[in-house]
Parts: C-alpha cells; structure tokens; sequence
C-alpha cells in the first residue's frame, strides 16, 4: 500500500490558527495526504478562597470553552481543507483536557510524520511561545514539528526556504524533507551555514609563535568545510525545481537563521532535530528558544525517522 505524508494539525479557530492554514500553501505539501484536524477543548483549573483557611480548587476553561465549539471548529476547518487540498484525506477529531498532553497523546497514537502548530491562538498551544507548552510538544513529539507563523505575500510572489546545515544527520534529514516536498514553480531555498572560531577552553589550539598562521588555517578549513556541506546540500534540492543559493559564515548559527530569513524574506526555515556544534542543542536550549521565537516566518524542525 502506498504511503501518503501523514499531518497532525493542532487547531483553535484563532487568527493564529487560521495563518497556519494559509500557511500550509507555502509548505511544499504533497499532492495526497492523510490529515487529522485536532481541536482540543482546554481544561483549567483556577484557585480561590477566602482568608487563611485554605483555598478551594473550582474546574473552569478558556480558549475553546466546550468540546462542542471544538467539534464545530475542526469541522470547519476540516471543509475548508478538503477544498483547497482536494486530493487530501482529511478528518477530525476533538478532545478536552491539555492541549499539549492531548495532541502528544494523538500524536504518539496516529504516528503522523508532520505535526503542525500555529504560533498564536486562544489556547495553550495558540500561546505557544510562553511557558512549557512549546519544549513539551517539540521534545516529545515523535515526528516533524512546523510552527507555523502566516505573514503576508502577494499571491505571485515565490515561496522562498531557509535550510540550516552543519554537515549533522540530523541536518541532512532536514535537507531531505525539503528535497522531498513538492514546491511551487520558481521556489527558492537558501542554503545557510555558520562556523565559530575555536573556543580555546574546548579546542585549545597549541599557540606558539606562528599563532596567526594556526588560525588562519583553521579558519580556511572550517569554512571549506562549511561550504562543502553547503554545496551538497544545494544539490540534492536541485531535482526538487528549488532554485538555490548559499551563505556561508563565521557567526552564531541561530543569528545567522534569522537574520537570513528576515533579510530574505523567507517564508520558512527548516532545521534539524538535533546537530553539530551550537546546533546539537536545537531542542533543548537557546537556537530553539531564538529560531522559534524570534523568526518571522514559520519553522519546522525535522525529526529523522529510526
């Protein structure tokens, strides 16, 4: 039987969420695809009571209020799906409690190879960039993760991608998914590659009297080797009609991502699960924290399948 991309898209009626949707234009999805629209009715408990007699905990929500709004809202965004991806399977299906426990718990069940978030909402998930939320999904989710972020385009104007490479598997398998994808006539990716000079209390480099020249040559063969990794990877979304470009620097990685994206006006940048150098870091610490938070666009972060 043959495997359609399977996308679990995370949904709350919000302005948000309804960029993600527009979002998915850009994307590079396939033509076939099976898809599930979850919407969750978010439960929250809030604390009151009087003096210092201790507190009484009442149920309350917010956000999509009752797993009948949520029903309403992932069906309509379900319609509007199958008619802008006719060729699409979509369903959805609705749930009450922790957004994040929820979708990490279809996810987990379904095994969707691209999980898809928009980056401001009514919910936990709509709040995504404040609070726990975000490392919850992106640390746990078995699959791809796009954090999708709607900016406006002209409906002509060409879908343009920001690839970050650092020669890691992990890096290559974000350059696979792009390779994969089927993207608009004209689209564009830019390769982009960040090498830092020798941090001496971790690569000590064995300085003498010939310091400069040591430097200069470890500068020359990390950027050679930035550039290599670079070029290879612009080849391999050749086949895929992307038209493509490099940058290759000596910076911070997560600096140059976005600095590239908003120079560029990139509609997204696709990155690694986890890499080399500043990238091995991506899901757990600050290039995570500053690619998703601070990008204009949407990001998606590639998980290699076992």
């Amino acid at each position: 039987m043959k495997h359609f991309m399977k996308i679990l898209i995370a949904y709350d009626g919000s302005e948000g969420a309804n960029a993600m949707l527009d979002d998915l234009q850009r994307a590079g999805l396939p033509q076939h695809a099976e898809v599930t629209i979850v919407t969750i009715a978010e439960a929250h408990h809030v604390v009151f009571g009087g003096g210092f007699s201790g507190v009484e905990p009442a149920f309350t929500t917010e956000g999509v209020n009752s797993v009948s709004t949520a029903r309403t809202l992932a069906e309509q965004a379900a319609t509007r799906l199958q008619t802008e991806f006719p060729d699409w399977q979509v369903r959805h299906a609705t749930g009450c409690g922790s957004p994040a426990a929820q979708l990490l718990e279809q996810a987990e069940a379904w095994q969707p190879d691209l999980l898809v978030l928009g980056s401001h909402g009514h919910s936990a998930l709509g709040r995504f960039f404040f609070g726990s939320v975000s490392h919850g999904i992106i640390q746990h989710a078995p699959c791809s993760v796009r954090v999708a972020r709607g900016h406006y385009k002209t409906a002509n104007s060409r879908t343009r991608i920001i690839v970050g490479v650092d020669g890691s598997p992990h890096a290559s398998a974000a350059v696979n998914a792009v390779a994969a994808r089927a993207w608009p006539l004209g689209s564009e990716a830019r390769i982009v590659s960040a090498f830092h000079l020798p941090n001496q209390s971790v690569e000590p480099l064995a300085y003498h009297e010939n310091a400069d020249a040591q430097l200069a040559e470890w500068i020359a063969a990390a950027s050679q080797r930035a550039h290599t990794t670079a070029e290879a990877a612009a080849a391999q979304l050749v086949p895929a009609g992307l038209q493509t470009s490099l940058v290759v620097k000596e910076t911070n990685p997560k600096r140059l991502l976005l600095a590239e994206a908003e120079d560029w006006d990139a509609d997204s940048i696709f990155v690694g699960a986890r890499g080399l150098s500043a990238f091995k870091r991506l899901l757990l610490g600050s290039v995570s924290t500053a690619v998703v938070t601070r990008a204009h666009c949407s990001v998606e972060i590639v998980r290699a399948h076992a």
